[in-house]
């Protein structure tokens, strides 16, 4: 089941997965700002904005970004 989830989110621009303390993030485009507190992603057409305590970057590839800490809010930020 997971597998065809996983295939079908492959198809679009971006996606974020949220669980109980991580987020996954697919397919941005550059790290604007990084601190234990907030992170700022620059996306396609916007910026991700995630506000927390202990946030780290466990995981970091081409196109996808695993993070993990106490995550208080994300929001989608328009230019």
């Amino acid at each position: 089941m997971f597998e065809i989830l996983k295939n079908y989110l492959k198809k679009e621009d971006y996606y974020i997965i949220i669980y109980q303390n991580l987020i996954y993030i697919y397919n941005y485009l550059e790290i604007v700002k990084f601190t234990d507190t907030n992170i700022l992603l620059k996306l396609k057409n916007f910026n991700i904005n995630i506000n927390g305590s202990n946030l780290l970057i466990i995981r970091m590839e081409k196109k996808e970004l695993l993070i993990k800490g106490i995550i208080y809010k994300v929001e989608k930020l328009y230019e």
